[in-house]
């Protein structure tokens, strides 16, 4: 299986604030137990959001939800972006 591990900083480098993603995916030590797992974790300050593959949640279902969750935030951003521009008239 292969394995994708992927962490980025959401904050300028100067920045104190501490808002990161991660990605994972591959074979994790899961109570004694080698098994196959999947997650998407957005962190910003104090808070933090972990969105990861089941037994009722994975391939296909689980590859729908982050799909899902990616149309959402993208039209977040246009109404934020068309908001901004609005703002600026």
């Amino acid at each position: 299986m292969k394995k994708y591990n992927k962490r980025l900083w959401l904050n300028d480098d100067l920045s104190s604030y501490t808002g990161s993603v991660a990605a994972y995916s591959g074979k994790v030590n899961w109570g004694g137990e080698k098994r196959k797992a999947s997650f998407l974790e957005i962190a910003d300050c104090q808070s933090k959001v972990k969105i990861h593959s089941g037994k009722q949640n994975n391939g296909k279902k689980y590859i729908k939800k982050l799909k899902k969750l990616r149309t959402f935030i993208d039209n977040f951003i246009s109404f934020l972006e068309k908001k901004e521009l609005g703002d600026r008239q």
